[in-house]
């Protein structure tokens, strides 16, 4: 577990550091232009620094490491180009890298990490405007985890979370390339051309009046009508098998709560971010919204299943509770934001102590077996 608190305290003593470093941007959209402030790409990767150290550098302990590993070592040493599937970027990449690069897995991991931090430091640099906000949820409610378990995912994760630049610039085109790029990778990233709605949609407004009756309605029907519907949607797919495995039972409640919080608040103060309109603002609520309702569908049905899908909308929470702490909340924010740190450290340590009974960290290069 101290390494994964030397990765908190890391990125929150260079996020802190570079607090004031920020510069403003124009944004020009189709309603008119606005400036906002933001980071530096290279001090944002400088905080993620000892995440990217360490993620590249394990051989062990958590997730599917081994997995990753074993797959690289069996992958034959000599180039061919793989048949085209749902994950092919990520098997071609694997391909030349053996044959090309090195055939060593701690470097592939390096190379893994390092694709995957720099979109995620390129999103966090254009949308977060408090970067140890940002940064403190991301790790202390166990984002951070896919980084060590679901590294494949979580390359399409970042890219569409970096594309969501083009939405706010209206440059629709450019996004939907970028996902289509991060479906190589992942699949399951296709459920973020969803957001090319959602970015048009008010926060609070009749449009999620109906998502939420939508999803009342899912809920309130059998699970097996639901994972009916699902095989349905996925038949012919590499998630077909889902459908049926959404009938098992469920997220933990706790952790679905600690998600919906930041719905409940920008629902409670939905006046004030309707005053301020900003599009960046009224475009994280909506993602937050469907992360909620995500997480309570979590607690029903297959977590697994749910919470893979949530992935793609939690990371806009770095976003969102950034922007309620400095311009939704009331004035004295400062108290919100001294809770939201306390909170989170809390259940930071209820989840990694008492819920997984510590997260082990293996580094036969390092000579770290913690």
């Amino acid at each position: 577990m101290v390494i994964y608190w030397i990765i908190y305290i890391w990125a929150m003593f260079f996020s802190f550091m570079y607090k004031n470093n920020t510069k403003k941007s124009v944004i020009q959209t189709k309603n008119g232009v606005y400036e906002k402030q933001i980071y530096s790409v290279i001090y944002v990767l400088i905080t993620l620094f000892a995440l990217w150290f360490f993620v590249g550098f394990r051989t062990g302990g958590v997730g599917d490491t081994a997995n990753y590993i074993y797959r690289y070592r069996i992958t034959p040493t000599t180039f061919e180009f793989p048949s085209f599937s749902s994950t092919y970027l990520m098997e071609f990449l694997r391909r030349f890298f053996k044959a090309f690069v090195s055939t060593n897995p701690t470097v592939w991991l390096l190379f893994v990490a390092t694709i995957t931090v720099i979109p995620l430091a390129a999103g966090l640099a254009e949308f977060s405007i408090d970067l140890g906000v940002s940064i403190s949820f991301y790790i202390l409610s166990g984002c951070f985890e896919y980084f060590f378990n679901g590294a494949r995912q979580l390359i399409a994760i970042a890219i569409c979370f970096y594309a969501a630049k083009y939405l706010v610039r209206e440059k629709v085109v450019h996004y939907v390339i970028l996902v289509g790029v991060a479906s190589l990778f992942h699949p399951s990233s296709l459920v973020m051309l969803s957001a090319i709605v959602l970015y048009k949609i008010k926060p609070w407004s009749n449009y999620t009046t109906v998502i939420i009756a939508f999803c009342v309605v899912l809920l309130l029907l059998p699970k097996s009508f639901t994972a009916d519907l699902v095989t349905d949607a996925t038949a012919g797919t590499s998630y077909s098998a889902y459908g049926r495995s959404l009938q098992t039972n469920g997220a933990n409640p706790v952790r679905s709560v600690v998600m919906v919080i930041p719905t409940v608040l920008s629902y409670l103060f939905r006046e004030k971010i309707k005053e301020l309109d900003d599009p960046i603002l009224n475009f994280s609520v909506n993602m937050s919204l469907v992360n909620s309702l995500l997480y309570v569908f979590a607690i029903f049905y297959n977590a697994l299943v749910v919470t893979r899908i949530a992935a793609y909308f939690i990371v806009f929470l770095m976003v969102l509770y950034p922007y309620l702490f400095n311009y939704v909340l009331p004035k004295g924010s400062k108290y919100f934001k001294g809770l939201f740190y306390i909170f989170f450290l809390i259940y930071f340590i209820y989840q990694m102590y008492f819920i997984y009974g510590g997260l082990p960290y293996r580094s036969t290069t390092l000579g770290i077996r913690a």
